[in-house]
C-alpha cells in the first residue's frame, strides 16, 4: 500500500518530522501499516513513541501485540515493567506473545519491578516474571520459588517451572526431595 511504501521510506531518514510521522501511522486503520511503524518505532529506538506503543501492547491485534512487546524492551522505559506483567497474564495461551513479553522485562532488567509479578495470582505474570527474573543481569531466583509449580495445575506454570528446572543443574540438592515425594505417591 501507499502507506507502507511511505513508511519504509520514512524510516530510512534520519530526524525529528520523519519519526513523528511514523509515530501517526501506529494510528493507521491497517494492521499491517502498524506492525511496521512498531518495527520502525522499535529499530530506531523511539522513545517519544513509548505511550503508544504501550496502548498497542494492550489493544491490538496479536502479531502487532508481539512487535510492541519487543518494541518496549528495545525502548529502555523500566516504568513499562508492569504493564508487560499485566499483559502477559491476559496471554498465557500465545507463546510467541509471552516470549516477547519476557525478552522485553529482560532488556528492561528492573529486578525490583519484575519481582512484582512473582506474587501475581495469574499465571502467565508469574511465569514470565519467573524466567526473566532467572535470565536477566542481577536477577535471581530460588529453587523454592519454582519446586512447587512443578505440580501446577496450571499448565503455564508448569512448563515454566520445568523449563528452569531443566537449566538448573545446581538445584539437585532441593529437586531430590521432590522426586522422593513423586515416588512416594506411586501405587506399589
Amino acid at each position: 500500500t501507499v502507506a507502507l511504501a511511505r513508511l519504509w521510506t520514512l524510516s530510512q531518514l534520519e530526524g525529528d518530522d520523519s519519526r513523528s510521522c511514523i509515530r501517526n501511522l501506529l494510528k493507521h486503520d491497517d494492521a499491517s501499516v502498524r506492525l511496521a511503524a512498531l518495527n520502525a518505532v522499535s529499530l530506531h529506538r523511539d522513545a517519544a513513541g513509548y505511550s503508544q506503543v504501550i496502548e498497542l501492547l494492550n489493544t491490538d491485534v496479536a502479531p502487532n501485540r508481539r512487535a510492541a512487546a519487543e518494541a518496549i524492551g528495545r525502548l529502555e522505559n523500566e516504568r513499562a515493567v508492569p504493564r508487560l506483567l499485566a499483559a502477559a497474564a491476559g496471554s498465557p495461551s500465545d507463546r510467541v506473545l509471552q516470549h516477547s513479553i519476557t525478552y522485553a522485562l529482560i532488556e528492561l532488567a528492573d529486578v525490583n519491578a519484575t519481582s512484582a509479578g512473582l506474587s501475581n495470582k495469574a499465571p502467565g505474570t508469574r511465569a514470565a516474571a519467573l524466567v526473566a527474573l532467572d535470565q536477566m543481569p542481577g536477577g535471581r531466583i530460588d529453587p523454592q520459588q519454582v519446586i512447587p509449580l512443578l505440580d501446577s495445575k496450571d499448565e503455564t506454570l508448569r512448563y515454566a517451572a520445568r523449563w528452569l528446572v531443566a537449566r538448573h543443574t545446581d538445584w539437585g540438592g532441593q529437586l531430590s526431595d521432590w522426586f522422593r515425594n513423586q515416588l512416594a505417591t506411586l501405587p506399589d
